[in-house]
């Protein structure tokens, strides 16, 4: 049985409906993916094992990543301040909307700033935000799948406007990361303008 929320009344309208069922179903388990420790342990163990193994001594200057649930820029944040200290840890957020400053508002960017600081994600490790708008997002959401072949998603777009954003502020050579971690079969109609 699917079991949907009504996204007018939030961002997280999703989770306050899964733990509304939580109540009516105690032997139902939530799995919370804003409140599990295994979701950043999980990003911590692998996705930042294979950066590590990737960019080897040629560590990313810095990292550039959306919070949904906060278990990339937590998990792989933490780890790769182990190994480089001086990592800036960038965080994307819609205009209007802060994880540092706990400030939320609409905006239209499925899976970034969800309405909370989700329990998961470490706020300390986040030196800056960078803004990206619905607009930029679907602008980038089109170059990429157009010039580059990359079918990605909505705030995987927002990511990589705010990596080439951050970019462009570094001197040259300055090695940027980011996530695309969704993809474009959700956001077709957005190439149609």
């Amino acid at each position: 049985q699917v079991v949907l929320s009504d996204s007018r009344l939030g961002g997280n309208s999703h989770g306050e409906r899964a733990v509304e069922l939580l109540f009516d179903h105690p032997d139902w388990v939530l799995l919370n993916q804003q409140g599990n420790p295994a979701n950043p342990g999980a990003h911590e163990s692998s996705t930042a094992v294979e950066i590590l193994r990737d960019f080897g001594d040629e560590l990313p200057d810095v990292l550039v990543a959306g919070v949904g649930t906060g278990g990339h820029l937590t998990g792989v944040g933490r780890a790769l301040r182990l190994r480089r200290p001086d990592l800036r840890i960038v965080a994307v957020v819609p205009p209007g909307c802060s994880l540092k400053a706990n400030r939320f508002q609409p905006h239209g960017i499925q899976g970034l700033a969800v309405g909370l600081v989700p329990d998961v994600l470490d706020v300390g490790l986040i030196d800056e935000e960078v803004e990206v708008d619905v607009d930029e997002a679907r602008q980038m959401l089109r170059t990429l799948l157009r010039v580059e072949g990359l079918g990605v998603g909505l705030s995987s777009a927002a990511n990589v406007a705010a990596a080439y954003a951050y970019a462009s502020r570094m001197a040259r050579g300055c090695r940027v990361l980011t996530f695309a971690y969704d993809g474009a079969a959700d956001y077709l109609d957005l190439l149609d303008d």
